[in-house]
């Protein structure tokens, strides 16, 4: 990063540099005096153009745009902290009440018929999902293979598995438990009923 660039960075997330026609008050409350977020993180928002309906539909993807210097990382993981615990965001997985031994546990809210089992904190959405079946020629296969037989022979299965775990490859991440567990409920919501629940949680494991 040059010197002009880390001098841009730094006038984005000054809150004193925001423009009084930029200023959004709705914003403003819902991270400064909502959330007790830093003024930083509403500075940098302001400074992409975000309001409240645009952060309602944020997703990895746009928090990783937004979010791009490495030193506001910190931001970004509070603010999607919050944003998992909004039923407006399209991020939101927290459950409403959470008993003494599990706080450490979020809740997936679900399509009709989705499980009722508790998950440990993971950032894979169904947009994350759809996103990378698109994008991967072995997903678009999938995909087309299912809507037509409404089924997965193994063939398929393996596709599939191979998919998810190609898009960790590719991006140098590391394939969590926690994100393999998601990707496995949504597996078997996606392509359901295909998929049986009971065995969803072995699904990758047992397809690689």
């Amino acid at each position: 990063m040059n010197q002009e660039e880390i001098i841009v960075d730094d006038y984005i997330s000054d809150p004193q540099f925001i423009n009084e026609n930029d200023e959004n008050p709705e914003l403003y409350q819902l991270i400064i005096d909502s959330w007790n977020l830093e003024s930083a993180i509403y500075a940098i928002l302001i400074g992409h153009g975000i309001t409240v309906p645009y952060l309602k539909i944020l997703d990895e993807k746009a928090l990783d745009d937004i979010f791009s210097v490495a030193k506001w990382t910190g931001h970004k993981h509070a603010l999607r902290m919050k944003l998992c615990g909004w039923e407006e965001s399209v991020l939101f997985r927290q459950t409403p009440h959470v008993e003494a031994n599990q706080t450490n546990c979020v809740a997936i809210p679900g399509r009709p018929g989705t499980s009722k089992h508790k998950l440990l904190p993971t950032s894979v959405t169904y947009s994350l999902l759809d996103d990378i079946l698109q994008r991967n020629e072995k997903g678009k296969i999938v995909t087309r293979y299912y809507e037509t037989h409404k089924s997965l022979d193994s063939e398929h299965r393996k596709y599939l598995a191979h998919t998810i775990v190609d898009y960790y490859i590719a991006n140098h991440i590391y394939f969590a438990l926690p994100d393999m567990a998601r990707f496995a409920q949504l597996i078997s919501e996606r392509f359901s009923p295909e998929i049986s629940v009971i065995h969803k949680s072995n699904y990758l494991f047992n397809n690689l």
